[in-house]
């Protein structure tokens, strides 16, 4: 199916214009990080030339800040639950007349952060994802998995020579979550990680929660980076954008972006969370893949950051709109 450039122009900008209440929101903070993050930063690449995603195919960009419009609403549900009641069955409405509005003929994609992926601001099951919708997600639940960048500004910090590192384990970060959430199965996880740290590398592990946390992880080795709501780490990313090396804890099975550029087993160490009590045999049996593990890091950490990813996606697109595969 083809379609013409003005047909298309007419529709990618019904799209933007449609979803304009569903990008005023404030940008949100996670981790003293208040952004931009990638859904904003591609809807601004994307918007700077529009003309050049016109290829022929009826394929559309669905311009939507989920991740902010959630933390939004969480907010509201701390401190205002009598608006979030009416912001919500207003943001219920708009979605889905703007699901309504979309051709079942056509094919769309969008950018979701949100540990939820394509489940994000699903309020019932008429208001649904369409499954014509291409969803590139950082948490594995979607149709493609990217990865979980927060700030990309990290790639200009220096690193730190391995014989010089201050520190051989570390995990940095807080150990108990929201009170808001319940059964946090990612707090027990990373109580049960730092204990077990603790006793087996003893001297060589360090926990640290600050604001000195960058120098801490270009000062480690190794890095810890347990996954979090979803099975995913921003710390793992932090840590190959800081050439430490991660330790990446999963449940179930990884989940992990470029399967077919990166090799991820050479340049991290990876191991479900049941299996914990093999971590110390792991780890030194791995130390002599330090070396080639950093030069790896060092070759491919460039693809962690936002330029880079928002090229990856306009190159995916285009290729499966060449072959025909978006679906």
């Amino acid at each position: 199916m083809s379609i013409n450039k003005d047909e298309w122009m007419s529709h990618q900008q019904m799209l933007i214009k449609k979803t304009v209440i569903l990008r005023s929101v404030p940008i949100h903070t996670y981790r003293n990080f208040s952004g931009p993050w990638i859904e904003n930063i591609y809807f601004h690449h994307y918007q700077s030339n529009i003309e050049k995603y016109f290829t022929g195919m009826p394929t559309f960009y669905l311009p939507i800040f989920w991740t902010d419009i959630s933390q939004f609403l969480f907010n509201l549900y701390v401190d205002d639950t009598e608006y979030l009641d009416l912001y919500s069955k207003m943001l219920e409405s708009k979605i889905s007349h703007l699901y309504s509005s979309l051709n079942p003929t056509y094919k769309y994609f969008t950018i979701i952060q949100h540990d939820h992926g394509r489940d994000t601001l699903s309020f019932n099951d008429e208001n649904k994802m369409p499954d014509n919708i291409y969803v590139y997600t950082m948490s594995g639940r979607g149709n493609h998995t990217i990865p979980m960048i927060k700030d990309d500004l990290l790639m200009n910090e220096k690193s730190i020579p391995i014989d010089e590192r201050k520190y051989v384990f570390s995990y940095l970060g807080e150990i108990k979550r929201t009170p808001f959430i319940i059964n946090d199965v990612h707090t027990d996880l990373r109580i049960t990680l730092v204990n077990y740290c603790h006793q087996v590398f003893k001297n060589e592990f360090i926990h640290y929660h600050g604001s000195d946390w960058i120098e801490y992880m270009r000062n480690s080795i190794f890095s810890l980076c347990p996954r979090g709501n979803a099975n995913t780490s921003f710390r793992m990313y932090e840590a190959l954008l800081l050439e430490s090396i991660p330790i990446y804890i999963y449940i179930g099975n990884p989940t992990l972006p470029y399967m077919d550029i990166i090799p991820w087993s050479q340049i991290m160490i990876m191991i479900e969370f049941k299996d914990l009590i093999n971590l110390a045999k792991l780890v030194y049996d791995w130390i002599p893949n330090i070396d080639n593990a950093i030069l790896l890091i060092k070759k491919f950490k460039h693809m962690f950051t936002y330029d880079y990813l928002c090229q990856y996606i306009d190159d995916n697109i285009r290729d499966m709109k060449l072959s025909n595969t978006l679906f």
